[in-house]
């Protein structure tokens, strides 16, 4: 479970990452 939150939370922070530099390009 502990490695499935890791995971989870990884992807949404990349995720968050990505929009915010696709905002910051356009």
């Amino acid at each position: 479970l502990c490695k499935y939150l890791m995971v989870a939370s990884g992807r949404a922070s990349v995720f968050i990452l990505r929009a915010r530099a696709q905002t910051v390009i356009k």
